[in-house]
C-alpha cells in the first residue's frame, strides 16, 4: 500500500467520491501504460536475442553495446604482467597537483 495513489490521497484527501474516482482512475492508466511499456521491453529483448543467435558472431557483441548492456570477460593474464604493460605503453599518467595550477597557453604561439 505504498502506491503513488496513496501517497497522493496522503498528500491531498478527495473531497467528493467522484474527485477520487477519477483520481484513481488517472493512476490506474499510469500503471497500465507503465506495465504495457514493461512488456514491449520484454518483447524486444526477445526478439534480439533470436536475432543474435541466428546471426552470432560480431554482430552479437555489437547488439549488446546498443541494447546497452555489455560483458565483462574475466582476465586471462597475471594482474602484474597487465599493469607492465599499461605502464610501459603509458596508457596512464598520474594526475597534476593543485599546486602546479591551471596550464596557460602560450600567448607567443598566436599572433
Amino acid at each position: 500500500m505504498d502506491g503513488d495513489f496513496f501517497k497522493s490521497l496522503a498528500k491531498k484527501p478527495a473531497t467528493k467520491f467522484d474527485v477520487l474516482l477519477a483520481r484513481a482512475a488517472k493512476y490506474i492508466n499510469m500503471e497500465d501504460a507503465q506495465a504495457s511499456k514493461r512488456e514491449g521491453r520484454g518483447e524486444k529483448r526477445t526478439k534480439m536475442k533470436i536475432l543474435l543467435k541466428a546471426k552470432g558472431g560480431l554482430q552479437r557483441q555489437e547488439a549488446i553495446i546498443a541494447e546497452g548492456e555489455y560483458s565483462v570477460h574475466p582476465l586471462t593474464v597475471p594482474i602484474t604482467q597487465a599493469l607492465m604493460v599499461v605502464e610501459g605503453k603509458g596508457l596512464l599518467t598520474r594526475p597534476r597537483s593543485y599546486k602546479d595550477g591551471p596550464q596557460q597557453p602560450k600567448l607567443d604561439k598566436f599572433c
